[in-house]
């Protein structure tokens, strides 16, 4: 591998692990079964393992995080924060948690060419992307 490419080379890969280690892409989403109500803040928003007393069912819940390089608890982390984000917003002051669990998103990979033999050699690796799927309900709890 000439010496100025391999210099290239390892700088991009670097910098792609930088950005890509602390960061967890999350989305979500929300289909509303109940009414909804004013918005408050997500810290405002409790979990719930087993359904509380009493309490109306605002929405359905989804929610994903992903990264290729972020831990399994980042991502958990990301999952639930995007739940209560999206339950905040529809006014519900709790998640009734119905499941969470590890998906793989996809895959990612790297390659390069090394052109200064006679016939280009090709260097590269692939990896799978894993993340988290979480799922609930939106409700507004009236008693615990």
């Amino acid at each position: 591998m000439k010496e100025g490419f391999k210099k290239y080379w390892i700088v991009g890969l670097l910098l792609t692990s930088a950005v890509a280690s602390g960061c967890a892409l999350t989305r979500g989403s929300n289909v509303l079964v109940g009414t909804k109500r004013s918005p408050i803040a997500p810290d405002q928003v409790k979990l719930y393992l087993q359904p509380p007393k009493q309490y109306e069912q605002i929405a359905l819940l989804s929610a994903d995080a992903q990264s290729f390089l972020a831990s399994q608890q980042k991502m958990t982390d990301g999952t639930v924060a995007r739940l209560k984000q999206e339950a905040a917003a529809l006014g519900a002051n709790g998640v009734l948690i119905s499941d969470i669990r590890n998906v793989q998103t996809g895959t990612t990979g790297t390659a390069a060419v090394n052109h200064s033999k006679r016939y280009p050699v090709v260097y590269g690796t692939t990896t799978a992307v894993f993340g988290k799927e979480g799922e609930g309900v939106a409700i507004f709890v009236t008693e615990e």
